[in-house]
């Protein structure tokens, strides 16, 4: 089975203006670019054939951001796509919804790694880590998560939410942190626990999750029956 794993960002709405939004996603996504091909976020948009690569400066990203806004609503934010190629079957596909302002919508940001991406390998484990911290840093999220979708979609998880289940990787803000017990959480069944500002940094094992291995099937089922999902 080919394993499917994203990067997600839950972020809380906030009143902030134009430019505030559009500098601290540019921002955001530099840093995308300086991880290397496999989240670069190189064309615009959600459809292949659109193979002219974006042209990567504050003043062109802000006319491309405010385009992407809903132009009767500024409450609802903006929300952009890009591919690090045309080739589906290589590609990976970042969005994201930014400026949001309503209280009753949220920021998100979702990176779908390439299909063919050698998730497994030491060095590309660690670059993960590190796209996933520098995301925590920048998009300011109340939670986060590296998943395979594979693994969340057995029955065993139907019913549950994607924040009420530990995956490979796992931020979880203070208002998660108070819910489920701060001591608690310090002695879960996990391999590292890290406090990280108001919030903290769970990993469940050392390499990412795989949907064919029983083991970090069980050892994921294993710690959401410790936190009771």
């Amino acid at each position: 089975m080919r394993e499917t794993n994203k990067l997600i960002c839950w972020s809380k709405s906030r009143e902030e203006g134009f430019d505030e939004a559009a500098e601290r996603t540019y921002a955001l996504l530099q840093m995308l670019r300086e991880h290397g091909e496999e989240v670069y976020p190189r064309y615009q948009g959600k459809r292949r054939k659109n193979k002219v690569p974006f042209e990567w400066n504050l003043e062109n990203f802000k006319k491309a951001f405010r385009k992407s806004g809903d132009k009767d609503s500024r409450d609802i934010g903006y929300m952009m796509w890009f591919l690090s190629t045309p080739e589906e079957k290589t590609q990976a596909c970042i969005m994201f919804s930014n400026g949001t302002r309503s209280p009753l919508l949220q920021n998100t940001l979702k990176i779908q790694l390439s299909p063919n991406f050698s998730f497994y390998e030491e060095e590309n484990i660690h670059n993960v880590e590190q796209i996933f911290r520098k995301c925590i840093d920048r998009f300011d999220p109340y939670w986060a998560a590296v998943i395979n979708t594979n693994n969340t979609s057995r029955p065993e998880y139907k019913e549950s939410s994607l924040d009420e289940c530990v995956h490979w990787l796992n931020y979880w803000g203070p208002e998660q942190v108070e819910e489920v017990g701060e001591e608690k959480i310090q002695k879960a069944p996990l391999l590292a626990v890290e406090k990280h500002d108001e919030g903290y940094l769970l990993k469940l094992q050392p390499s990412p999750i795989r949907s064919d291995e029983e083991e970090d099937f069980r050892r994921q089922l294993n710690a959401n029956r410790y936190f009771g999902w």
